[in-house]
């Protein structure tokens, strides 16, 4: 079954996720201050996850701290993983009950896990990752949550699955691509913010080495003639030109 606290979890682990990009314009994830502060934010976002989880019986939650720190770990880490890891299982640990074992090792494995993506990703070339990877991510981690259910006392495994499987491998991997997604595209977009001036742009109007950036809407941009120029376009005045084409 599909257990729809668990997706409102999901859900605000989501927006939490776009502040990520908000720490990543002002402090650099390859400074020390960056990690440690990426690390603490994963850490709060995941503490806040198992603040309002879906209470499957005394001391037994589920909630989305496994998304959380696996991909703190991925795009962040080490540092980052272990500091949102171990103030994770504080947390967990402090609430106790039979399900804290449990919740201890599905967030040692997900950093783990996101780990070791980290080192497979900094491998490849251009260090890029594609969605079928943040999949691929989810999976197994979410094979190993299900794993240490049989950790959980005797009398609450059957029912554990029964309740929970379904949602874990089904919706999980799914939410990892969405919050994957969301942390690419804002890395890539920091990635162009530096390389094509080292700041972000001031909205609404954005002026860049002598050409002017005009945002009408989502329906395009104004370009004079340097951007123009300097971007292959035609070399006239003004002239409209797709975002997407842009970025």
């Amino acid at each position: 079954m599909i257990v729809i606290e668990l997706i409102y979890n999901l859900s605000v682990l989501v927006a939490l996720s776009v502040l990520s990009g908000f720490l990543s314009t002002r402090f650099s994830k390859t400074a020390l201050t960056g990690k440690i502060l990426q690390g603490l934010l994963f850490g709060v976002t995941a503490i806040i996850g198992m603040l309002y989880p879906f209470k499957f019986a005394e001391g037994i939650i589920f909630d989305g701290r496994s998304i959380v720190i696996s991909l703190c770990a991925l795009f962040f880490g080490p540092l980052s993983g272990s500091i949102a890891a171990i103030m994770a299982a504080g947390y967990r640990m402090s609430i106790g009950g039979g399900g804290a074992i449990m919740g201890v090792l599905v967030i040692l494995s997900s950093f783990l896990i996101g780990y070791f993506f980290y080192n497979y990703r900094s491998k490849k070339t251009g260090n890029k990752i594609q969605a079928w990877e943040f999949y691929v991510l989810g999976i197994i981690v979410h094979i190993f949550m299900l794993l240490f259910i049989l950790t959980l006392p005797s009398k609450n495994i059957a029912e554990t699955y029964k309740t929970i499987a379904l949602t874990i491998i089904g919706i999980y991997p799914l939410v990892t691509v969405l919050i994957g997604r969301i942390l690419l595209d804002q890395e890539q977009n920091q990635n162009f913010i530096i390389k094509g001036g080292g700041k972000p742009f001031p909205p609404p109007l954005s002026v860049l080495g002598g050409g002017v950036l005009t945002p009408f809407l989502g329906e395009g941009c104004l370009f004079k003639k340097f951007w123009l120029k300097k971007l292959g376009g035609e070399k006239k005045e003004k002239k409209k030109k797709k975002l997407g084409g842009f970025f």
